[in-house]
């Protein structure tokens, strides 16, 4: 990592700065955080912003693990920074980014309007996903319905695919845990990142396929790396199963 921030004399009243393992954790999430805006695996990152997990800061501090835990709640009680949690990684804001960089007024005004406007375009984008498929799935369960009312034998398929719709959706509570080992909030699945969505009639067949026993499949897609480089959801579902009888 290449560049330098600015550390303004000030620090020097605060209210950590006395504090050892606290002041050196802040010093090194300062250093880490990202000065210019930028993107990982679909998470827009912002300046004064970094992706990080409680082993990273572990190994990265040389602190403890219940050391960085406590550093981190001192800042959070302070409101130095917040931190927004996936299953996998959390993302921390240092919350005064830009005052501890000392920019001047355009430029902080330049970096207001764009972080605002790509925030804007974010969250817009993240709507009209949430419309598209909110819709397929309710078009699907109508589907299902309909199907059900001709094969009631098919209840049970008809019954597992509603509790995969709210699996996918969090219903079902989806649960995420912050770096600090706090639940946070539910959230919806990764996979419903994939362009092309489950239809019913395909997960019946899937099902099918692995025998009634599909959960393991999406809980394993779910945490996959590769996920975002894939756009079928019932092909990628296949390549599992394939996997998992080799």
């Amino acid at each position: 990592m290449n560049g330098w921030i600015k550390l303004h004399r000030k620090i020097l009243e605060w209210d950590w700065y006395t504090d050892p393992n606290t002041m050196r954790l802040f010093i090194h999430l300062l250093l880490k955080a990202n000065c210019e805006p930028g993107e990982w695996r679909g998470y827009k990152i912002m300046p004064g912003q970094l992706i990080t997990s409680l082993r990273t800061l572990t190994r990265e501090s040389r602190l403890s693990e219940r050391e960085v835990r406590t550093a981190l709640t001192k800042l959070k009680s302070t409101n130095e920074l917040s931190l927004q949690t996936t299953s996998q990684f959390s993302i921390i804001t240092i919350c005064n980014w830009e005052d501890y960089q000392q920019q001047n007024s355009s430029e902080r005004q330049t970096k207001r309007q764009t972080a605002r406007q790509t925030n804007d375009n974010k969250q817009e984008d993240k709507k009209k996903e949430d419309n598209k498929y909110n819709a397929f799935y309710d078009y699907q369960l109508t589907l299902s319905y309909e199907y059900l009312g001709k094969y009631p034998e098919a209840k049970k398929d008809v019954d597992s695919y509603k509790k995969f719709v709210d699996w996918l959706f969090g219903a079902n509570g989806f649960k995420v845990i912050d770096v600090l080992g706090n639940i946070v909030e539910t959230r919806k699945s990764n996979l419903l990142r994939l362009e092309k969505q489950l239809s019913f009639l395909n997960y019946t067949k899937l099902k099918s396929d692995a025998m009634g026993n599909v959960m393991p499949i999406f809980e394993a897609m779910e945490n996959w790396g590769k996920l975002k480089e894939r756009k079928d959801f019932y092909k990628t579902a296949i390549t599992f199963l394939k996997n998992t009888k080799k």
